[in-house]
């Protein structure tokens, strides 16, 4: 259960947003037919592939709730180029810190009774990790990168009365599908489905945008699972290019 808070903080965090202030969508609004002019516009709107290659490192604050809890938790998210990534949960009667060094998962959980460290394997371990790459999903297909396959775009659907570019990639060990505003280029919507019988498996919704050292992203984001399952997740502040060694994403000493 903490791989996929831990996974959907990172769509939360880490996806760049896109857009410049617009106005309204007018009607006879002209959209783009080719995948890859839209995805050089979502580039071009954070400032371009320099500005967002620009930043090494990121470290995310905010809270989560999700069903079965009685109160928000803190969440702290450590990223750095090009794969670290470490995450930090505070709630009233444990703390849980987990991460990844390009090579091992492992978890330290601290309650009133002492300390427990471990390795994490099986699917935990898939879920933390498969977000691992520092760029987002529509970075990666814009770049060519090999951790996205099978991009397509699957046309436009309104939502809300907005307009989305709909674009399909497989990434992970899920179908991402990314529903991006015709308007101002920022996600609005991400669906994952399964890969075999490509139904829903949870849909994240993303909202409340503000700029930072030209990147736009997502304040607030919602994921709902298809059991009902529901997570929400609130950025109160991002720290960009912040000195991280990689040892601090390193496993603790008694796992090395």
């Amino acid at each position: 259960m903490i791989a996929r808070f831990c996974r959907l903080i990172l769509i939360f965090a880490l996806l760049v947003q896109a857009g410049l202030a617009h106005a309204q969508e007018r009607e006879d609004q002209i959209l783009l037919r080719d995948l890859q002019d839209i995805l050089s516009h979502y580039v071009t709107a954070n400032g371009g592939l320099e500005n967002l290659q620009r930043i090494l490192s990121v470290r995310v604050s905010g809270t989560i709730f999700t069903t079965g809890m009685d109160q928000p938790a803190e969440i702290i998210l450590f990223r750095k180029r090009p794969e670290f990534k470490r995450v930090s949960m505070r709630m009233p009667d444990r703390s849980l810190e987990i991460g990844f060094d390009g090579t091992t998962v492992w978890r330290t959980i601290r309650t009133n009774f002492g300390r427990q460290v471990n390795v994490v394997d099986g699917d935990e371990a898939v879920y933390f990790t498969e977000d691992a790459a520092f760029d987002s999903p529509l970075m990666l297909a814009y770049t060519n990168s090999p951790l996205v396959t099978g991009v397509r775009l699957i046309g436009t659907e309104r939502i809300d009365r907005v307009t989305c570019y709909v674009i399909e990639m497989l990434y992970g060990q899920n179908i991402r599908r990314v529903f991006l505003d015709a308007r101002n280029w920022r996600e609005i919507r991400i669906d994952s489905l399964d890969p075999e019988s490509r139904e829903l498996r949870s849909r994240t919704t993303l909202g409340d945008y503000f700029q930072h050292e030209g990147v736009w992203y997502a304040r607030s984001a919602l994921q709902v699972r298809a059991d009902g399952h529901e997570t929400e997740i609130r950025l109160e502040r991002i720290d960009t290019n912040v000195g991280m060694f990689d040892s601090f994403f390193s496993p603790p000493a008694e796992l090395r």
